[in-house]
């Protein structure tokens, strides 16, 4: 074939187009020669049947060049020009001496066939003609042509080699060029730098634990390792979590001062305090002693809320908590540099609530005062401007009024005012007194409407009547009544009116009465519809009254009425005017009072801050006190005005008339109407829904009075104030808090007398009658004196009308104890009736309303006020008995005092627990370090533990201090009723009501002194108090999801954090109940139900925190509410309430034990990891906080050693200087054997592969290797597709083991570059994981700290776990391939190396020796594994090395390369018995495996090896071969410069074939590459016979048989039956198979020859006799050549024998003659 040359199957070789994965262009197979040729064809056909055979020495160069005794060659074969074996050409060989023919030249003629003197066409040289004749031009052409055919020969096959040599060398290179690739790829030496830096600084020093504790100590000591605080001072300002300092947080070195580096805000924390307390309770100075007080950041967990903002953490502002050292006083604390956040006034062990206070701007400190303070002094100073304003515009307002309007309205006041003193004064009658007032006011009302009626009968006589009623007139005076005696008994009239005295007009202005009830006569008709006193008859002889004289009087004494009221209201108008200074005051500080007192309810720290200014001048605004101010602001306006000073000074005697009054007041009210002088600053007036809302405008009006000050209506001053009860001094704030939890029977609810029927009790005044209780006033006064409905009315109280009714009130034998005497009435029974506007009185034509604002006032006679005192003066007398019981219980308060000071210095307790403590200190002073820290974290437990008895031994001792006072306020409470009774006896009250009275008070004294009592030795709470406000200054920027930098070693940074996996053994009962009193306990499954405890809630734990444990706490932190999910069938499961176990509601099963304990770790599911309890170390997590973390799982048992069973910890990593992922994963497995055995994988894989320059020329290489894989692909099918053409089969394409190494090779070859571009084009630079995963609700939670963020990234975080794993295993799996890539390309460098008979050592020692080594390996395959087992069932349970079969095997072959740990640790300390064994185990071992089969495989090896070093030791080197080919390449090269006498290779090789008749431009022909036939070896293997041999030899034995046997045997071969019948003798068809069958059987392939060429059973038996009598021929030639040499030496040996004899002579000669004689 032209080109390089096809690998032989067996040990050949490939080319180097095909090594480079390319295949150069094939020539055609060359056609048969037809019938006719001509000489060129023929000069270039060969028969093999006349081909001579090759010399069995390919490196002896005399069977193709001529010698000095010339023309001797071998000759060559037919398949010579296909052998590619043959040496490579000479190079440089010189031009025969005539020169080259010419290329185009034509070819010599030669015959067709060989001459008779030789073999094919070599055989003219092996004929022995002469060289001098040849070069002479001697005229046999067959001579020449088997020179040249034997020289284009030889050039081939050296061209061959030439090329086979490329094809190994260019797959050296192209495998150096994927292992280079690999190498960049990998990266090794960076990988182990990170993967020995992982396993020194987290792998544990043991891999055998003994308990869960060394666990947690590793834990604990790799976090405390890794989550460290940034250190103050390395010049790395690491915000947030390195910050500016302040106060003793922070790092002034990096980060400067906070006040320097962002806004901060100064404060002023106010607190108030009060420990007073009422006697026979807590002493004050013990409530003063415990409390406290500290500013700390506001806590981040369920149980306060909120967001934390602080730098530093959780820590409080100050180290130790501030203490008070006066029982009632005042602490200021300015402080100047809070950052922003969420903080909070914590309040410790105040338990009444005795502490107040607030919290403000320092900035707005002064501010707020001198702004609220000012702004109160305007707002005053307008109020009085404006009620001034109203006073001015109510005067006017009646100047305009007429006559007629203000009779009606006078008339409406004084209706309204008697039926407010006929309902005060309870008349009898009262219905009918009632009815009479409505009557006398319509009659009134119709008087008045008729006396100005238009066209009436008054306006038009009213000149007649005025002159009438002047001076001398007949109507100059009022009326007499006293002429009249006669009384009209029966109206007239229609209309129908009655009136009484009342009613009548002289009653109206003083008159005395005269007729009690006296009747008119009234007639229908307009002008007046009542004529009065028409029809009687006088008295004392006086004419009777006229009807016309009856409407006179009528018109006349209404007129009269009304002037009168006229003058009487415009003297009222100018005493107003006149007083108008004192009274507008006198309004306005009402009003101003009250607001005072919303500003001291609202805001009393701004309040107390203003009473502290108490200057007196005016001027000095930041001094002067409201009221200076105030009076000054008031002033200044007076003086200010001329008008004030002209409405001051004028008076009613010197300007009598309205107008002039009008005149004066007009111009001060207009001055007063501007809206700068009179909108007061808050809203007026004061409502029960006040607020210090201001008038933003009114606030503009005022500002320019107070320049400097900048005031304004919106001032955001307290951040926050807390208990303003104690700065305000009222009723202690014990008696309001928490009264549902501490005292239920006296919170009430509102309710009205009518809406309440039971209980029902009886009344006082008649017990025969039950009424509902609430109908009775002595309950009405006990349930608003004792009952709080405050929470039930958010603190606005009940609505006039109702009461607060509670249980306490609610009893009905309250009174039982007082005494009703006989008579008692009770008081009367007020009728209900309607309210009436009284202001509404303008519309004189409205139905009568009326006023009931208070109703049910008993007021009573000064009389009466008198003689009660007297009473109770006699009755104060006469209880000495009362006073004795007094002085006693004040006697017992002062002992409980003494004694409650006595026990708060009496330290007996402490001194006890401190000498306990002392004696365990001295007990265990030779402990280590750690068992002092964990003391000390006992000392804590027990330091809460003790803090919590205490509070709960005061909690106990405060109830039982109430139930004696209760006890004794009983005692009193029936001194006392013993003592009223007594009193009673006495005479000494002046009635009834007021003895049933002072009972009833006493009652009620009884029981709101019973709820002070209680109320005062019930803590309000045991709790710390949180009084929570914000600093943001809106202009300092925090950063955004800042993560802390947690490092494994140096540089490699966590990412997420550190997952603590646990998995648990469920513990069943064991199948064997033999041994169950021992233990009865064993595994099976897994255990996925909640465990270990919150050790917050857990009594004895650091970390347990006695004011977090209680129900609502608990129950808040742990809420079972919140796993209610009804859309997904969840809900929180309970015990039923009758159940004796715990889990009631609220306490869950699912987060509660059957002791109500919150479980510690609950079973969370995520993605690639079985069922388990995941725990992860945040990577935000503090120093501190990542220690309370390790507390917690340590003190909440999350690792236990009895049902847990694999502990993981992962962690991945990345390496920013290497940009490598590492991760981490320690298995912590806790074994049946009862030990912990520690397993663990490190893997680092980079993931940013094309960064670099260098990636990118590594990219380009890749790029290059992936067009070398194709094109061996490409070259390994035309290598199938050639097998049919060249060996008449596809599957003898499969024939060859060297074609499997290629298939398998460039497969895997193809699929890791797939696998690599995949890797890093899709799966790594898909891998982006966060630095933080949100999980946790909350890290730093005082409690509750596993409770997991809704919804968390917990999976998400567990998917990055996964895919950093999924990578890494990826990529593991793609170099394990181009390991085993790499194998097989060695494989195939082995099978290129074979044409080489030295290179081939290896591959032809290893074919050599397969049978030998297969035999071998199966025995000592049995051998080996037989003592594997041997050990392990007889070791295996006291030598790790045995403990299973792997370690066995691997103990086992670490011992045939020389370690023999196990012997040394195991075996030669075992005792008994088994020693022994050990011992016949260990040398048998050593001395059957080691010595003598190991030898045995070492022997096979060598053998094989000396077999194939011999066979090539002859060979050419390698060194030999190369170096021709360098040169003439070198020289081929560079001919055009250094090598113009070089004559190409190509140029020779064309020559050549012209030469030998061939056509250069045609293509040669293919080697045929069909498998050689099958032979048959005999006669010792020196006879061979092929298939058409070994048929021919069965047909022969055949018929041998059939001939020389007898006739019986043939008689026999012929019987019908059986083989005996005709057909038993073997037909051709049947010898042909059975011929195939026997050598398929026994035959096999012709061996090589020693350089690799197929030797004999190639040929047929002909061409094999021709070779065999060649090889003859050439061994005799050898021979007579030899003899001949022999000839020529004897030759020259007996001519020097003559030289020597002639020698011999002449020395003789010189003997007999010496020199000189004569």
């Amino acid at each position: 074939r032209v080109g390089p040359a096809r690998a032989r199957r067996r040990g050949g070789r490939v080319s180097r187009a095909r090594a480079l994965g390319a295949r150069p262009g094939r020539p055609k197979r060359a056609k048969p020669r037809p019938a006719a040729m001509s000489f060129k064809q023929q000069a270039s056909f060969k028969n093999p049947m006349f081909a001579g055979p090759d010399s069995e020495d390919d490196d002896d160069a005399e069977r193709y060049d001529y010698d000095e005794r010339g023309g001797r060659g071998g000759q060559s074969s037919g398949d010579d020009r296909f052998d590619d074996d043959a040496p490579p050409p000479r190079f440089g060989l010189a031009p025969p001496a005539g020169g080259f023919v010419e290329m185009n030249a034509p070819a010599p003629s030669a015959p067709a066939f060989p001459s008779k003197g030789g073999g094919g066409m070599g055989g003219g040289m092996g004929g022995g003609a002469d060289v001098a004749e040849m070069e002479g031009g001697g005229e046999d052409p067959a001579v020449a042509h088997g020179v040249v055919s034997a020289l284009y020969a030889k050039y081939k096959k050296n061209y061959a080699r030439r090329t086979d040599y490329v094809s190994l060398f260019s797959f050296v290179v192209f495998v150096g060029f994927y292992l280079a690739i690999l190498f960049m790829q990998r990266q090794a030496e960076e990988a182990y730098s990170l993967t020995s830096t992982l396993k020194s600084e987290m792998i544990p020093e043991k891999l055998e634990l003994q308990s869960g504790n060394e666990v947690r100590q590793w834990i604990s000591a790799l976090v405390k390792k890794s989550w460290t605080d940034p250190r103050c001072g390395d010049g790395r300002c690491e915000m947030p979590f390195e910050y500016p300092e302040y106060g003793r947080f922070g790092c002034k070195a990096d980060c400067d001062l906070l006040t320097v580096k962002a806004k901060v805000t100064p404060i002023q924390v106010d607190v108030y305090y009060n420990f007073s307390h009422p006697k026979g309770s807590v002493s004050p100075i013990d409530l003063m002693n415990d409390a406290s007080w500290n500013l700390c950041p506001m806590e981040v967990d369920d149980v306060l809320g909120g967001t934390n903002k602080i730098y530093h953490g959780a820590d409080c502002y100050y180290e130790k908590d501030q203490k008070f050292d006066t029982q009632v006083g005042h602490q200021s604390r300015v402080i100047e540099d809070v950052p922003d956040g969420e903080w909070t006034i914590v309040v410790k062990k105040d338990i009444f609530k005795k502490v107040g206070g607030a919290v403000r701007v320092r900035a707005n400190v002064v501010k707020e005062a001198d702004n609220k303070r000012l702004l109160l002094a305007s707002h005053y100073a307008q109020l009085r401007r404006k009620t001034e304003l109203a006073a001015y515009d109510a005067t006017l307002t009646t100047l305009g009024k007429s006559n007629q309007t203000l009779a009606l309205e006078y008339l409406e006041k004084l209706y309204l005012a008697e039926n407010t003193t006929i309902y005060a004064r309870n008349d009898a009658g009262l219905a009918g007194n009632k009815t009479a007032n409505e009557a006398a006011w319509a009659l009134n009302k119709t008087l008045v409407n008729g006396a100005y009626e238009a066209a009436g009968y008054c306006v038009a006589n009213s000149v007649r009547l005025r002159t009438a009623m002047a001076t001398g007139g007949t109507y100059a005076n009022w009326y007499d009544h006293s002429k009249f005696t006669t009384q009209c008994t029966t109206p007239n009239g229609a209309s129908g009116c009655v009136w009484n005295e009342r009613g009548h007009i002289k009653v109206l202005v003083g008159g005395a009465y005269v007729n009690k009830n006296p009747a008119c006569t009234c007639n229908a008709g307009p002008p007046i519809s009542c004529q009065c006193y028409s029809g009687l008859t006088p008295t004392g002889g006086a004419a009777a009254v006229s009807s016309a004289d009856a409407k006179d009087i009528a018109c006349v004494e209404t007129f009269r009425w009304i002037d009168q009221l006229w003058v009487t209201t415009l003297a009222q108008l100018w005493t107003d005017t006149n007083n108008v200074v004192t009274t507008t005051k006198a309004t306005a500080d009402a009003e101003f009072a009250s607001v005072l007192l919303a500003l001291q309810t609202q805001s009393p720290v701004t309040h107390y801050e203003i009473n502290k200014m108490v200057g007196t001048n005016a001027q000095d605004l930041k001094t002067a006190s409201l009221n200076v101010l105030k009076d000054a602001d008031v002033l200044k306006e007076h003086n200010a005005d001329a008008t004030h000073a002209a409405v001051i000074a004028a008076r009613s005697s010197s300007t009598p008339y309205w107008e002039q009054l009008r005149d004066i007041i007009t111009p001060r009210r207009n001055s007063l109407q501007n809206v700068q002088k009179s909108t007061p600053i808050y809203p007026s007036p004061v409502t029960s829904a006040f607020t210090f809302t201001a008038n933003a405008a009114a606030v503009g009006y005022v500002r320019a009075n107070y320049p400097g000050y900048g005031l304004t209506d919106v001032l955001t001053l307290s951040l926050k104030e807390w208990n303003p009860s104690v700065l305000l001094r009222q009723d202690y704030a014990f008696t309001q808090c928490e009264l549902p939890s501490r005292l239920p029977e006296v919170v009430g609810a509102c309710k009205t007398p009518a809406s309440v029927t039971t209980p029902t009790v009886a009344n006082p005044a008649n017990t025969a009658q039950m009424q509902p209780f609430l109908q009775q006033t002595r309950f009405q006064k006990l349930c608003d004196a004792v009952c709080d409905c405050a929470v039930a009315t958010n603190g606005a109280g009940c609505a006039a009308g109702s009461h607060c009714v509670c249980p306490v009130c609610s009893v009905t034998n309250q009174f039982a104890n007082v005494i009703y005497p006989t008579g008692y009435t009770g008081r009367r029974k007020l009728l209900e009736h309607e309210y009436v506007d009284a202001g509404d009185v303008g519309d004189v034509a409205a139905a009568p309303k009326y006023d009931f604002t208070a109703p049910y006032r008993r007021r009573l006679q000064a009389a009466t006020l008198d003689s009660i005192q007297t009473a109770i003066s006699t009755l104060t007398t006469k209880q000495t008995s009362l006073d004795t019981a007094i002085t006693t219980i004040q006697t017992t308060q002062t002992n409980a005092n003494v004694q409650a000071n006595a026990h708060h210095a009496d330290t007996a307790l402490d001194t006890l627990i401190t000498r306990g403590f002392t004696d365990v200190n001295n007990a265990n002073a030779a402990l280590q370090t750690t068992m002092n820290t964990i003391l000390s974290k006992q000392q804590l437990a027990l330091d809460k533990v003790t803090e919590s008895l205490a509070i709960q031994q005061r909690t106990e001792t405060l109830a039982a201090k109430g139930v004696a006072q209760i006890e004794k306020l009983a005692l009193a409470v029936e001194k006392q009723t013993a003592s009223i009774s007594a009193a009673w006896a006495a005479g000494a009250f002046t009635s009834i009501d007021q003895y049933v009275q002072i009972q009833e008070n006493a009652v009620v004294t009884r029981e709101v002194t019973a709820k002070t009592n209680s109320l005062s030795n019930s803590p309000c709470t045991t709790q710390e108090q949180f009084n929570n406000f914000e600093l943001d200054n809106h202009e300092n920027v925090y950063a955004k999801d800042a993560f802390r930098e947690r490092y494994i070693g140096l540089n490699n940074r966590v990412i997420a954090g550190m997952l603590i996996y646990t998995k648990r053994k469920n513990l069943v009962k064991c199948d064997s109940n033999r041994f169950e009193k021992i233990d009865d306990a064993c595994s099976e499954g897994r255990d996925v139900s909640s465990y270990g405890v919150d050790p917050v809630f857990k009594l004895g734990t650091p970390m347990y925190k006695p004011t977090y444990d209680n129900k609502p706490t608990v129950t808040k932190v742990y809420n079972c509410s919140e796993l209610n999910n009804p859309s997904e069938g969840i809900s929180p499961t309970y015990n039923p309430p009758g159940s004796t176990d715990g889990n009631k509601y609220p306490y869950c099963k699912e987060l509660f034990n059957p002791r109500d304990i919150p479980y510690g770790f609950r079973v969370k599911s995520i993605p690639g990891y079985a069922d388990g309890f995941p725990y992860i170390f945040d990577i935000n997590l503090s120093a501190k906080e990542a220690e309370t973390w390790v507390d917690y799982m340590e003190y909440g048992l999350m690792i236990e050693d009895v049902k847990t069973d694999v502990v993981s910890a992962q962690v991945v990593v990345y390496n920013a200087e290497l940009g490598y992922f590492g991760n981490v994963v320690v298995y912590f497995e806790f074994t049946d054997g009862g030990k912990i055995e520690v397993t663990y994988g490190i893997d680092t894989i980079k993931v940013e592969l094309y960064e670099t320059i260098q990636d990118w020329i590594r990219l380009a290489m890749e790029c290059l290797l992936a067009i070398g894989a194709a094109h061996s692909v490409y070259a390994e099918i035309m290598d199938f597709m050639d097998s049919k053409k060249t060996r008449g089969s596809y599957l003898a394409y499969f024939q060859s083991a060297w074609n499997y190494v290629d298939i398998v090779s460039i497969f895997v070859h193809v699929l890791t570059i797939f696998m690599w571009f995949s890797y890093a084009w899709a799966m790594a630079t898909a891998f982006a994981p966060s630095i933080h995963y949100k999980i946790y609700k909350n890290l730093a939670a005082s409690a509750h700290i596993t409770n997991l963020k809704v919804p968390n990234e917990m999976d998400e975080m567990a998917s990055m776990f996964l895919e950093m794993k999924s990578l890494v295993t990826y990529f593991q799996m793609y170099m394990t391939l181009s390991g085993i890539n790499i194998i097989l390309m060695l494989g195939r460098i082995l099978k290129l190396m074979d044409f080489q008979p030295r290179l081939g050592v290896i591959t032809r020692t290893l074919a050599l020796a397969t049978a030998d080594l297969a035999h071998f390996f199966v025995i000592f395959a049995l051998v080996f594994v037989g003592y594997a087992f041997i050990g392990h069932v007889i070791f295996g349970y006291a030598s790790e090395h045995f403990s299973d079969m792997t370690s066995s095997i691997n103990s086992l072959f670490m011992n045939l390369l020389g370690d023999i740990t196990y012997f040394m640790e195991d075996l030669k300390n075992l005792t008994g018995m088994i020693f022994w064994v050990g011992m016949i185990y260990f040398y048998t071992y050593n001395i059957f495996v080691f010595m003598i089969l190991f030898n045995f495989l070492l022997a096979i090896i060598c053998d094989a090896f000396g077999e194939v070093k011999a066979n090539a030791s002859e060979a050419v080197s390698v060194t030999a071969e190369i170096g021709p080919m360098l040169r003439d390449k070198w020289r081929s090269v560079w001919r055009p410069l250094f090598y113009r006498d070089h004559i190409p290779e190509e140029r020779v090789r064309r020559q050549l074939r012209i030469w030998k008749g061939e056509d250069p431009d045609e293509p040669e022909y293919e080697e045929d590459r069909r498998p050689k036939e099958r032979v048959f070896t005999y006669a010792n293997g020196e006879k061979e016979l092929d298939a058409a041999g070994l048929k021919r030899v069965l047909r022969r034995c055949v018929i041998e048989t059939y001939q020389n046997s007898d006739k019986t045997f043939n008689t026999y071969l012929l019987r019908p039956n059986g083989v005996g019948s005709s057909k038993a003798l073997a037909t051709a068809a049947e010898i042909d198979q059975a011929a195939a069958m026997l050598m398929r059987q026994v035959g096999h392939r012709p061996k090589r020859g020693p350089d690799g060429e197929g030797g004999v059973g190639h040929e047929n038996e002909v061409q094999t006799l021709q070779r065999s009598l060649e090889r003859l021929i050439k061994s005799q030639q050898k021979l007579v050549e030899g003899q001949v040499k022999v000839i020529d030496g004897q030759s020259k040996m007996a001519s020097r024998q003559e030289r020597l004899s002639d020698l011999e002579h002449k020395i003789l000669g010189v003997l007999e003659k010496p020199p000189g004689s004569k």
